[in-house]
């Protein structure tokens, strides 16, 4: 064992406590869970009990009956023209917006700048539309299984757990000059633009966008289903004439569902990704965390399955090699020694 794996071993087995997480999530309180042994405190057996009980509750919700895929040509390196004269998504409008919470989604397409250069002016009413979304996401069974997760590995408690859920997803933060143009919500959800497109996960405003003739899709780089009708995919498009060459997103499932999963891994495994098996297949999300004025937001939250090199998803368990090996793996991923994925973002 050489020195750095000496120093990763000492940090996971310092002594230390979890106390219960603060409601204002706090740069400390994100420098903290740093310190936690998260893997074997929610090691990837349960966050895959969770994943797959959210997954079995979206058949109570299925948006994915509403979207034909259409993947056309697939990307290798180096390819750089369109593949896909085709729009990728064609989607039932008038049946997808009857769900109630992607009904309230599209009354915020249009609240948002998607230059991170000009401050969001946020109005009451557009305040409004912000909570009436997140309030209905709240009352879904999806949600409430996460929150339920969250409060009982005493990560938050059921006091201003709402309040604290707006800010770190709704909150205005700076990404570029300065300027509050950015929040966690419109970065994963809506995308932006900052020499190029960062951001846009979401395959509702993806169709959207594609039906406004705003978003080239250029074709998919790898595509997994998710059980019957849902998936996942990488791809490449142009959205307002900037290019986006890889990018994320779930097809067919509901917002509830990706703000469950990016709001779960966000505080367990922040800035680093976050693995689960999902319908037999190794997924992660992967989280960043935005600081600003000493407080913690949604900076990205991302899906992916692709593994890096170090990385071994399988590896939480300690019966998968050995003890030592497991733990130095586990403090080199805390202390950033194995690449995190920029790849997307």
């Amino acid at each position: 064992m050489d020195l750095k794996q000496l120093l990763c071993l000492l940090v996971v087995l310092l002594p230390g406590t979890f106390a219960k997480r603060k409601q204002n999530f706090t740069r400390e309180d994100a420098n903290n869970t740093k310190k936690v042994n998260w893997k074997e405190r929610i090691p990837k057996a349960v966050l895959s009990n969770l994943t797959e009980t959210l997954l079995a509750l979206e058949s109570e919700n299925d948006a994915s009956q509403w979207v034909t895929v259409d993947l056309q040509g697939m990307r290798t390196k180096g390819v750089k023209e369109d593949l896909a004269p085709k729009p990728l998504l064609k989607i039932n409008d008038e049946e997808v917006y009857k769900t109630k919470t992607i009904m309230r989604l599209k009354k915020l397409y249009d609240n948002y700048f998607p230059e991170v250069n000009k401050p969001e002016v946020v109005t009451e009413a557009e305040n409004k539309e912000d909570w009436d979304f997140l309030n209905a996401v709240m009352a879904t069974p999806i949600f409430q299984e996460a929150k339920n997760f969250l409060i009982m590995k005493d990560i938050l408690t059921e006091e201003n757990f709402e309040d604290t859920i707006h800010r770190i997803w709704f909150e205005q933060y700076p990404r570029a000059k300065n300027s509050l143009g950015s929040s966690g919500f419109e970065h994963v959800f809506l995308g932006e633009i900052k020499r190029g497109v960062s951001g846009f996960h979401n395959w509702l405003y993806f169709g959207d966008q594609e039906k406004k003739e705003n978003l080239d899709y250029l074709g998919y780089l790898k595509h997994v289903k998710i059980g019957e009708s849902k998936s996942w995919i990488t791809h490449s498009f142009k959205w307002r004439d900037n290019l986006k060459p890889i990018s994320s997103m779930f097809i067919g499932t509901t917002p509830e569902f990706e703000m469950s999963l990016i709001t779960v891994c966000w505080f367990i495994r922040p800035n680093s990704r976050c693995w689960f098996t999902m319908n037999g297949t190794d997924f992660s999300i992967q989280t960043y965390i935005m600081n600003s004025n000493n407080m913690t937001y949604i900076g990205s939250g991302y899906a992916d399955n692709a593994v890096l090199p170090g990385e071994a998803p399988i590896s939480f368990k300690a019966e998968s090699q050995s003890q030592e090996s497991s733990i130095v793996a586990g403090a080199s991923s805390l202390l950033g020694l194995v690449p995190s994925n920029w790849f997307i973002n």
